[in-house]
């Protein structure tokens, strides 16, 4: 497992050839989600921990198409019009774009961008950023820097709450709630950070979502989305004290052994002058997120091909499979699979969970070369993007290739790779060769299969050279289980097999690891799922208006009935000694949660519910 440097994911798009959906960027118009200002502690530059000096832009991109979807949009911050007064982009140094999977029709989708800006006011910027496809169009916002007074009144942060994992691909939740005092129209602005250090390319803000807000009446309103400004002209509606907003800022995470500190910030127009938090920088609880080197491990890559010593001309299959070890979902933006020489693409496999449907863009019949995969943003649950993968569970990419008809006895290493943005999460290879005589090792499956007290592991081989055996690992906790004798050298079909003695709870990632005897070492992994019986554990209806029945199969005594959001928040618990039960969740209408049994300090298993309004 590696880290690898990293690319340019926006220049990839970019140079993909992409099959046309009859609607491009120059029918769409574009706003801003964020205010024309930025707030600024006139002339105290000397005191930069102790006041924000950095915003985030947020460029809504909408799709005017009542009926066409939009694929990969680039928005690209092409200019800085005053970066002498310092007005600095610090999002996507190497490439300022930010990718969009897909915009629905009807629909807009946004693009974050962070900008570090002067500490004194009336300081003026033009932005201008381009949004491509096949076209582009142009979007320039003005920009100017205000004044602002340190001041309870004007947005102090009550709460911090962080919630995320140590791995990558996944989200953190940074839940915000901010006093808004009297708020008396113009000008309201709330920020997820002004930290200019901030790793804002290891931690990709990708979606905020208010849950409370009293100012309904002026614009801010609860499950408003991709929305940092509210600008009301009139008499305002929040009178009195004790308006409180409620914010979750959703970032994607690549950090890798890094700690990185929250610090958001709000204001408003109080009186004759825009007052922002007093407690900037020190944060009322949590106010930052760790990372170790165990972040980059909680996802795995296996690949395979249906046969290593291949006939010329013939048609092979690859299998390439995601893990995700963590207990949360993790996303791939994409995947990128290189091809041996005269070897082309012919399609992707029904069976596979990366398909047609939910990829933004994918190679065409004869490509040859690098190939990628690139996901799009699912339809729910926001604010996902890309592929996801559950957690504890894996996804595959399953698609065939064409062998040249020519025969070679060129061993061809083909290597897999899976990204989040420009991070890679892993990589993995596959031996294949069109009419070699014979391959060092060529592994032809490797999978598992769960029972109630036991999991057993197979694996076949077409032909072996100098193969001193197998060792077998279970990965989580990584853990070594035993190893199994190999043929040495065989032309023929062999067969091995492999008993686990544990029972599962929880899908398990298995390493099958070839020795070779001057002990070169070649990885295979295969995901195990637990041996639940759904009739054990049934719920309906799903989807559901918001109340279901989970029935069990009476065995057990003691039942716990949890239920989490797809952030692995945990949201409700259910403790009932009847295998029976009904549980109401119309407080999460319009969202996906999980329902996780257990029965006797038994994982029955966790299944996934629709939740419609």
């Amino acid at each position: 497992m590696q880290r690898t440097a990293k690319v340019f994911f926006s220049l990839v798009l970019f140079a993909l050839t992409l099959t046309s959906f009859g609607q491009t960027v120059s029918n769409t118009s574009q706003r801003l989600g964020s205010g024309p200002y930025f707030y600024a502690d006139d002339g105290n530059c000397s005191n930069a921990s102790e006041i924000p000096r950095a915003a985030y832009i947020l460029v809504n991109v909408i799709n005017n198409s009542s009926s066409d979807t939009l694929f990969n949009v680039n928005v690209k911050m092409t200019n800085i019009s005053n970066t002498a007064a310092g007005f600095k982009l610090l999002s996507f140094e190497d490439d300022s774009t930010f990718v969009i999977p897909r915009i629905l029709p009807n629909d807009s989708s946004p693009s974050y961008f962070y900008v570090q800006y002067p500490c004194t006011k009336d300081s003026s910027c033009d932005f201008t950023f381009s949004i491509f496809d096949t076209d582009t169009v142009t979007f320039i916002p003005t920009i100017t820097t205000k004044d602002i007074q340190p001041a309870a009144a004007g947005g102090d942060i009550i709460s911090q709450n962080i919630v995320g994992l140590d791995a990558l691909g996944i989200l953190i939740a940074d839940s915000i709630t901010y006093d808004f005092g009297n708020f008396n129209g113009e000008d309201m602005f709330f920020q997820p950070c002004g930290d200019t250090l901030f790793p804002v390319n290891s931690l990709e803000l990708i979606g905020t979502e208010v849950i409370t807000s009293p100012f309904s009446s002026c614009g801010l309103s609860p499950g408003d989305q991709n929305k940092l400004y509210l600008f009301d002209n009139g008499s305002g509606c929040g009178a009195g004290s004790g308006n409180q907003v409620q914010v979750v800022y959703y970032w994607l995470s690549s950090l890798y052994n890094e700690t990185a500190y929250f610090k958001p910030y709000a204001g408003m127009k109080s009186g004759s002058v825009i007052k922002y938090l007093s407690n900037y920088g020190s944060g009322a609880a949590v106010d930052s997120f760790t990372t170790t080197t165990a972040s980059i491990s909680t996802m795995i890559l296996g690949k395979r091909a249906s046969c290593g010593i291949c006939t010329p001309g013939d048609t092979i299959t690859y299998t390439v499979t995601m893990f995700n070890s963590s207990s949360a979902p993790a996303m791939v933006d994409y995947i990128q699979d290189s091809m041996p020489d005269g070897y082309t693409f012919i399609g992707i496999d029904p069976s596979s969970d990366v398909n047609e449907l939910n990829s933004s863009a994918y190679p065409a019949t004869n490509d040859s070369g690098i190939l990628y995969f690139v996901g799009k943003i699912p339809t729910t649950p926001f604010p996902y993007r890309s592929y996801v993968v559950p957690a504890n569970d894996s996804i595959k990419l399953i698609y065939q290739v064409e062998i040249p008809g020519t025969s070679s006895n060129t061993v061809f290493e083909n290597q897999v790779i899976a990204y989040v943005g420009s991070t890679a999460f892993d990589t993995a290879t596959a031996l294949t060769c069109a009419g070699c005589s014979i391959l060092p090792v060529s592994l032809i499956s490797f999978s598992g299969e769960a029972f109630d007290d036991h999991v057993k592991l197979e694996w076949t081989t077409a032909s072996e050279i100098d193969n001193d055996g197998f060792e077998l690992y279970r990965m989580h906790p990584n853990e070594y289980l035993g190893f199994v004798k190999g043929a040495g050298n065989s032309t023929s079909i062999n067969n091995y097999s492999f008993t686990d003695h544990k029972v599962l709870h929880q899908s398990q990632q298995y390493k099958l690891v070839q020795r070779d005897f001057s002990g070169k070492r070649t990885e295979q992994f295969t995901v195990v799922k637990p041996n639940v019986n759904r009739s054990n554990f049934v719920l309906h209806p799903n989807p559901s208006a918001g109340k279901i029945q989970i029935v069990t199969n009476g065995k057990y005594s003691l039942y716990s009935y949890n239920i989490y959001s797809t952030t692995g928040q945990l949201l409700q618990v259910h403790n009932q000694e009847s295998n029976i039960t009904s549980i109401n969740l119309e407080d999460f209408s319009g969202q996906v949660v999980y329902v996780e049994a257990i029965c006797d300090g038994i994982l029955l298993g966790r299944q996934r519910v629709v939740l419609i309004k």
